[in-house]
């Protein structure tokens, strides 16, 4: 591997765990400012898990773990886009999209240090859908024009901001991929884990 690919990689990886530190101290906060602390733990305990889980696993099994981060990226994607037209969560638990998203950044970003081409991909997809809902939802309620308008104040939202930074990290990715000429499938006998 180029190193370059591997500095951007890496970089990536450094740059998604320090966005979910800050959330997660941001989201747990407001949890435990907010909320009973049982209550709070629990919330809290259904981010950091899943973040901690699929890290690991993302390091140790790279290729198995494209197939379940794409169908976890799958599940925050349907649930952040019907959460708001079937108000499923209250307002009380706060930021349960952007949570989730959180929980499955750092683990693409581990997925990116092995594989940056699928990690790329789905962290493009994880931070484009988001903006495609909010498009959806200004149609849906007849104010397709306010999009100049609304997107600005959008990208200021917890979820919004994740959404930029799935994007940035995304486009590193790719471009870390094509440096090295990554494929999506790697070919028999290849190695996914980066050289020491």
């Amino acid at each position: 591997m180029g190193t370059t690919a591997r500095i951007l990689r890496y970089a990536v990886l450094a740059l998604l765990a320090l966005a979910a530190v800050g959330a997660g101290l941001f989201g747990a906060g407001s949890a435990f400012t907010d909320l009973p602390p049982v209550t709070a733990a629990l919330l809290t305990l259904a981010w950091v898990v899943p973040l901690v889980g699929l890290s690991v696993l993302a390091w140790h099994r790279p290729d198995e773990m494209v197939l379940w981060l794409a169908l976890a990226v799958l599940l925050v994607l349907t649930f952040g886009l019907v959460e708001p037209f079937l108000d499923l969560v209250l307002e009380s638990f706060g930021p349960v999209v952007a949570m989730a998203t959180v929980a499955v950044l750092v683990p693409l970003g581990v997925l990116g240090v092995h594989r940056a081409l699928p990690a790329g991909l789905l962290l493009a997809t994880l931070g484009l859908v988001p903006v495609l809902g909010m498009v959806v939802g200004l149609a849906r309620g007849g104010h397709a024009g306010e999009l100049v308008h609304a997107l600005p104040r959008w990208v200021g939202t917890p979820g919004g901001l994740l959404a930029v930074l799935a994007l940035v990290a995304g486009a590193v990715l790719l471009l870390a991929a094509a440096l090295v000429r990554e494929r999506l499938v790697p070919h028999a006998g290849a190695r996914t884990r980066p050289a020491a």
